[in-house]
């Protein structure tokens, strides 16, 4: 597991990531993506407002693939690349 705080770029179709670019590298979502937990304590008074982290496999032009996990950042276009697995 890779811990990176990266921007990345997601095309999503219903919300859902489909392709995603980190770096120079594009990456096709050949997995069925799950939303992760967010991490954060929901029984709190005041729940922050984080839009929900998703799981996926993608899979590069050459037949690589990796494990990411990443979430939208909700003030911008962006997302942010959370982990990567092998």
């Amino acid at each position: 597991m890779n811990p990176t705080r990266e921007l990345i770029t997601v095309w999503t179709e219903n919300g859902v990531p489909e392709r995603m670019v980190m770096g120079d590298t594009r990456y096709r979502v050949t997995d069925s993506p799950t939303v992760i937990d967010s991490g954060y304590d929901l029984a709190a008074t005041h729940p922050l407002d984080v839009p929900r982290a998703w799981r996926f496999q993608g899979t590069d032009d050459n037949g690589y693939s990796l494990m990411f996990e990443a979430r939208p950042i909700s003030s911008r276009p962006e997302w942010l690349l959370l982990r990567t697995y092998q």
